[in-house]
C-alpha cells in the first residue's frame, strides 16, 4: 500500500518536472522600425542568454558592455564609434532601443544588422 502512495505522489511530480523542462523553445521577438528609430524586444529561454551576449560582444568588437553573460543591464550605451542606444538585458530578455536623432545613418545600419544577428542567434 505504501508503494502505491509513493507512486501516486511521484507521477505528478515527474509530469510537472517534464512540463517545465519541455517548454524551452519559446522565443518571442518584436521589431519596430519608425521614422524616429528602431527597436528590438525579445524574450527567450534563459539558456540562450550566453549565446546572445557572446554575439553582441563579438559584433561590438572593442566596445565591451557585458562583464558576464548573466550581466543585467538597464542603461544608455555609448560606443566608441558614437553609436548610442538604450539596452535593457537580463537572463532570457533583451531590449534594444535606438533613436535616429542621436545617431548617424551608418550607426543606424550597424544597429539594424546587429539586431538581425540577434534574431538569427535566437532561431
Amino acid at each position: 500500500m505504501k508503494k502505491t502512495y509513493y507512486l501516486i505522489a511521484l507521477i505528478p511530480a515527474l509530469l510537472v518536472s517534464c512540463n517545465f523542462n519541455g517548454n524551452n523553445d519559446n522565443v518571442s521577438i518584436s521589431v519596430r522600425s519608425t521614422d524616429a528609430g528602431y527597436s528590438l524586444d525579445a524574450s527567450y529561454p534563459e539558456q540562450k542568454t550566453e549565446k546572445v551576449t557572446k554575439y553582441l560582444e563579438e559584433t561590438l568588437g572593442d566596445d565591451k558592455i557585458f562583464t558576464a553573460p548573466s550581466d543585467i543591464k538597464d542603461e544608455e550605451v555609448a560606443l566608441g564609434d558614437s553609436v548610442r542606444f538604450y539596452l535593457k538585458s537580463s537572463s532570457g530578455n533583451i531590449e534594444i532601443d535606438f533613436k535616429k536623432q542621436h545617431n548617424s545613418e551608418a550607426s543606424y545600419k550597424k544597429l539594424v544588422e546587429m539586431c538581425k544577428g540577434v534574431k538569427e542567434v535566437l532561431k
